[in-house]
């Protein structure tokens, strides 16, 4: 089925729901998000895999830059990062419907209800490179954005 959006860049991932693929103007369309906006885990999790979905053509591999971005976690607890876990890649294989990307829960020192930090898909316009895939357009469904908390395991004096 044809979607009516010929320029649209968000697409609501509830539209796209053929696994052969709807398109736009003739193109093969794919949408990807994340399956939850929202992640908690205790502070001693290390590091958690955080599943994201594709939903529409899923006859190409498909591949999608993501990033972090600190909310309220110790700087120097998030600057100690490995770069592997603030920025990469979700990889779809072919046929592939779900793919995770691991993230390292902060463990901060500091006395805190929760420990926040935010991943984000980049954004459709950054991503030149990767919009057409094989033939087939990606697009972000609603979901780009993840908020990862990391819960204080001691309990307040």
């Amino acid at each position: 089925p044809a979607l009516d959006c010929p320029d649209a860049s968000v697409v609501p991932s509830r539209a796209l729901g053929s696994p052969r693929g709807p398109s736009i103007k003739g193109m093969r369309i794919a949408c990807l998000e994340f399956v939850t906006k929202e992640v908690a885990c205790h502070e001693d999790t290390g590091v958690v895999s955080v599943p994201l979905r594709r939903v529409g053509d899923l006859s190409q591999t498909l591949r999608w830059p993501w990033h972090t971005k600190n909310g309220n976690v110790a700087q120097h607890i998030f600057d100690e990062f490995e770069d592997r876990y603030l920025t990469g890649e979700v990889f779809f294989d072919v046929g592939e419907e779900t793919a995770t990307i691991d993230l390292r829960v902060p463990k901060d020192p500091a006395w805190n209800a929760e420990s926040l930090f935010w991943v984000y898909l980049a954004p459709q316009a950054e991503c030149n490179d990767y919009a057409d895939q094989g033939g087939t357009r990606v697009l972000l469904g609603d979901n780009t954005t993840l908020a990862v908390y990391s819960l204080n395991l001691i309990s307040f004096p």
